[in-house]
C-alpha cells in the first residue's frame, strides 16, 4: 500500500490550528484522502474524464495515478459498466441507483460495487471490491424483516432503543451497539445498548458535545451512515490533491470512503475501539441521535452479503443499507411512540382543564375558587402556581413569597414574548438563586397587556446525578512536551451532581397552559362584560336624567325669563332686560349641550340596522331637509360622482352627511357659499370614498385632530353661531361603527374637504 506524500502527511498530522480547542472548525469534509479499502474517482460531469483519483489505484490496476488522471472512465471500465454509470447519472437520483456492479477491462472477472454521488457540482464514483463468497439473500431478508417487526411492536421509547441496539448487533456482529440521543446542548446520552460480555456497558452515560463537534453533526445529517473498518489504516491521498476545476480540496461529505480526522482515530484508540459504525437517527429532518457501533478488531468493508446469523467479518453494502433502513424505521417508531405518549398526556390534561372550566363556571370570584382546587397544579404537573391580575397576586401550592413573586413579575414584564418557560430560572434571571427550592422551573403566560397580568406555574429543583464517560470538563488533555492537545484518555465513570434545575415542561403542558390562559381571559372578559353592562345601565339612567330631570329646570328658567320680559314690558331697565335675554340664551345653549351629550352617549350602544341602501338617496334627502337654510343663505349645493348602493344603516349614514353639510355651511364667510357632495371609487382598495367639500374658512393642519374632540370649538360662538361642538365627534363615531374611517384636507381661507368611508378596509 502506498505511503502518504510528505505534504499530505504534514497536513493530516498537524492538527493545529484545528486542535481540540477549536476542533469544531476542523475541515473534516475535505481530508484530501480516503480509507484504502476502495477506490475513488472524481469525474467530469459531461465527459466522465477522470479529474482526480485515489493514489491506491496502483494497488488495483497496472496504471499509475499519473496515467489515469485525464483518461475517460471508458478507458478503464468495461462498456457495460460505463452504461450503468451513465444510466445512474441520467436517472436523476443516483442514490436510488446505488450500488451497481462494475468491473475493469483489465480484470473482467473481478467485480466491484459502484456508488455514485453528485455534490456541489462534483461527480464522485467510489468502487469497493466484492468478495467471492455469497450466502443466502433470503436468510438475510428474514433477519431484517424480523428486526423491523420487533421495532414496530415496541411500546415505549426505552423498549424501542433496546430493540434497535439488539437487532442491529445481530445483523452486523459488532461487539457493542448503543443508541445515542442528543440533548439540547448536543451532549450525547446512551439510552439503549446491546453488547458482548467483553465490552463495558455505556448505558446511562453521557458524552460531551465536543466528542461530536458541529461540523461532524452536519455531516451526519447529510450522510446517514459512517464506517471505520480499521483505525490503523493508512489514508490513500487523492491525486492531484486539489480539484483542478476549483483549485480547492474536493468536498467528500457524501463519500463512504472519506478519510477520518486524526483526532477521531486517536479518540477511538483511547476508547479501545478498532472498528466503528455510526448511523444517523433523523427526526423531522434534524439529527436526533446516533446508533453507534464499536468493535475491538477490524471489520473490513465488502459489498457482498454475509449471512446475518453469523458474525460477519465484512460489512456488505446491503448490511449497511439495512442498518440505515432500520435506523429510519426506528426513527419513525420513536416518532409514533412520542406522538402517542404526547397525545395521551394532552388528553389527560384536557380532561383536567375541562373539569376546571366546569368548576369555575358561574363563579363570581374564580381566583378565590382556585385556592383549594389542586387541579390548577395538576394541569402542568407543578408544585405551585400564581395568578396575578390588576395588582393582586393569588398564590396556590408551594410558591415563592408574594414579595418575591412581585419582583419576578417585574422581570417577566420586560420579556418580549407572551410565553416564558425554563427548567432553570437562575440561568436567565440570576436573582432567582434563592428561589431554586420552589421555582427552579417556571412556566409563565401573559394574560393581558397589563405588565403584571400573568399566570405562572413553578417547579422546585430536582437534584440530578449525571454519569459521564470521563470528565466532561476535560474533553482534551495536553501531553508533556507537545503543543497539540489530545482527546481525553480516560472514559471511566465521572459523576456530576446538577442542582438548580427542574424537570422540563413538555409541549403538551405548555399548550394546556396557553389554553388555561385563554380560559382565564374568557372569564375576565365575561366579568368585564357584566361590569360594562352594569355601567351602561347606569349611563342610561344618567342619560335619561340628563334628558328629563336636568333639562326640565332649564326650560323653567327660560320660560320665567321670557314671561318676565313680556309681563313687565316697558317697566324693565335696559340692563335688566339684557340680563334676562342673556339668561334665556344661556339656558338654550346649556339645553343644546345636554341634548348633544345625551345623543353622544347613545351612539356607543346603538345597534346599526344594516340594509342595501342607494347612498345617493341619503344625500338627496339631506339636501331636501336643509333646503330652506340653503335658500335663505344663498348656498349652492351640488352632487357629483358615481354613487353606489351599500350595505349600511340608512338613518345613521344620513346623520353623517347632515353633520358634515351643516358644518360646511356654518363655517363659511363667503358671500356665495358652495358645498359639493361627491362619491368616488378607490380602484386600489375597491372602496367608495365620500366627501363633503366647502369654500369656507378652512382649518389649520395643527387642529385636524382637535376638531374631532367632544365640544371642541376653534372659534367663538359669537363669531360663528350655532352648534355645540359635538357634530364631528358623533360623525367619527358613526363612521367607525360602520367600520370606515374619516379624514380631511383643508387650507385656511380656501375651504375644507371631509372624506369618509362606510366599508371596512380589507
Amino acid at each position: 500500500m502506498s505511503a502518504l506524500p510528505s505534504k499530505l502527511s504534514e497536513t493530516l498530522s498537524k492538527v493545529s490550528p484545528y486542535d481540540l480547542n477549536n476542533c469544531d472548525r476542523e475541515p473534516i469534509h475535505i481530508p484530501g484522502a480516503i480509507q484504502p479499502h476502495g477506490i475513488l474517482f472524481h469525474l467530469d460531469m459531461e465527459s466522465l474524464r477522470i479529474e482526480q483519483v485515489s493514489s491506491n489505484i496502483e494497488s488495483y490496476l497496472s496504471h499509475s495515478k499519473e496515467e489515469v488522471v485525464g483518461l475517460a472512465i471508458d478507458a478503464l471500465l468495461t462498456q457495460e459498466s460505463v452504461r450503468k454509470v451513465r444510466a445512474a447519472i441520467q436517472s436523476g437520483s443516483v442514490r436510488e441507483s446505488n450500488p451497481f456492479a462494475l468491473n475493469f477491462q483489465e480484470e473482467e472477472d473481478a467485480f466491484y460495487d459502484g456508488i455514485l454521488h453528485i455534490y456541489k457540482d462534483a461527480l464522485i464514483l467510489e468502487m469497493e471490491p466484492i468478495k467471492d463468497d455469497n450466502d443466502s439473500l433470503f436468510s438475510f431478508y428474514q433477519i431484517v424483516r424480523k428486526a423491523v417487526v420487533a421495532l414496530q411492536i415496541s411500546n415505549s421509547i426505552g423498549d424501542a432503543c433496546r430493540t434497535a441496539a439488539s437487532e442491529i448487533r445481530k445483523i452486523t456482529g459488532f461487539d457493542r451497539v448503543t443508541v445515542y440521543k442528543f440533548d439540547p446542548e448536543w451532549n450525547g446520552n446512551v439510552i439503549g445498548e446491546d453488547r458482548s460480555e467483553k465490552m463495558d456497558s455505556l448505558l446511562g452515560q453521557r458524552f460531551p458535545a465536543s466528542d461530536i463537534p458541529a461540523q461532524a453533526r452536519a455531516l451526519y445529517e447529510l450522510n446517514w451512515i459512517r464506517i471505520i473498518s480499521d483505525r490503523n489504516y493508512q489514508p490513500s491521498p487523492l491525486f492531484p490533491m486539489l480539484n483542478p476545476k476549483t483549485s480547492a480540496p474536493l468536498d467528500l461529505s457524501l463519500s463512504v470512503l472519506r478519510s477520518v480526522s486524526p483526532i477521531h482515530l486517536e479518540y477511538m484508540k483511547n476508547m479501545d475501539m478498532v472498528a466503528s459504525m455510526s448511523v444517523s437517527i433523523m427526526k423531522d429532518g434534524k439529527l436526533w441521535g446516533l446508533i453507534s457501533c464499536h468493535h475491538k478488531t477490524p471489520k473490513y468493508l465488502s459489498y457482498q452479503i454475509r449471512t446475518a446469523h453469523k458474525t460477519p467479518k465484512y460489512l456488505s453494502y446491503q448490511i449497511r443499507t439495512a442498518c440505515e433502513f432500520l435506523a429510519e424505521t426506528f426513527s419513525g417508531q420513536m416518532g409514533a411512540i412520542e406522538t402517542r405518549e404526547a397525545a395521551n398526556q394532552r388528553l389527560h390534561l384536557r380532561s383536567i382543564i375541562s373539569g376546571l372550566e366546569a368548576t369555575l363556571s358561574g363563579v363570581a370570584d374564580f381566583a378565590a375558587a382556585l385556592r383549594y382546587n389542586k387541579a390548577i397544579l395538576d394541569l402542568t404537573n407543578s408544585s405551585g402556581a400564581v395568578l396575578s391580575h390588576r395588582g393582586k397576586i393569588y398564590r396556590y401550592g408551594v410558591c415563592p413569597s408574594e414579595e418575591e413573586v412581585a419582583i419576578l413579575l417585574t422581570w417577566l414584564s420586560n420579556q418580549k414574548s407572551d410565553l416564558f418557560q425554563t427548567n432553570s430560572l437562575k440561568t436567565h434571571y440570576p436573582q432567582a438563586e434563592p428561589l431554586i427550592e420552589t421555582a427552579s422551573g417556571v412556566l409563565a403566560v401573559r394574560i393581558s397587556r397589563n405588565p403584571d397580568s400573568h399566570m405562572l406555574w413553578f417547579r422546585g429543583e430536582k437534584v440530578k446525578a449525571i454519569d459521564w464517560a470521563g470528565n466532561p470538563s476535560k474533553p482534551v488533555e495536553s501531553i508533556s512536551g507537545e503543543m497539540r492537545l489530545h482527546p481525553r484518555k480516560s472514559f471511566e465513570l465521572w459523576r456530576e451532581i446538577v442542582r438548580g434545575q427542574a424537570e422540563d415542561y413538555t409541549e403538551a403542558e405548555i399548550e394546556v397552559a396557553i389554553e388555561f390562559k385563554n380560559m382565564v381571559i374568557s372569564k375576565l372578559l365575561a366579568h368585564s362584560v357584566r361590569d360594562l353592562e352594569s355601567s351602561n345601565l347606569e349611563l342610561d339612567s344618567f342619560a335619561q336624567m340628563v334628558s328629563h330631570d336636568l333639562r326640565e329646570p332649564l326650560r323653567g328658567i327660560r320660560i320665567y325669563a321670557q314671561h318676565s320680559i313680556e309681563d313687565d314690558k316697558g317697566k324693565l331697565t335696559p340692563p335688566t332686560e339684557s340680563r334676562l335675554n342673556a339668561m334665556i340664551s344661556l339656558s338654550e345653549d346649556l339645553d343644546a349641550l345636554l341634548l348633544s351629550l345625551y345623543s353622544f352617549s347613545k351612539i356607543g350602544r346603538v345597534e346599526l340596522s344594516y340594509e342595501n341602501v342607494p347612498v345617493l338617496e341619503i344625500a338627496q334627502q339631506v339636501i331636501n331637509r336643509i333646503k330652506p337654510i340653503c335658500e335663505e343663505q344663498n348656498i349652492n349645493v351640488e352632487i357629483q360622482g358615481d354613487w353606489p348602493t351599500l350595505f349600511c344603516d340608512r338613518i345613521r349614514s344620513g346623520e353623517i352627511f347632515q353633520n358634515l353639510v351643516l358644518n360646511a355651511i356654518r363655517y363659511s364667510d363667503k358671500p356665495e357659499k358652495k358645498v359639493i357632495l361627491k362619491s368616488e371609487l378607490n380602484e386600489e382598495s375597491g372602496i367608495y370614498v365620500f366627501s363633503v367639500e366647502d369654500n369656507g374658512i378652512g382649518i389649520e393642519s395643527s387642529h385636524f385632530q382637535d376638531i374631532f374632540q367632544l365640544f371642541k370649538r376653534l372659534h367663538a360662538k359669537e363669531e360663528y353661531p350655532g352648534g355645540t361642538g359635538s357634530g364631528l365627534t358623533m360623525t367619527r363615531r358613526l363612521v367607525e361603527k360602520h367600520g370606515g374611517k374619516v379624514w380631511l384636507e383643508s387650507e385656511e381661507g380656501v375651504g375644507s374637504t371631509f372624506y369618509f368611508t362606510l366599508q371596512p378596509q380589507e
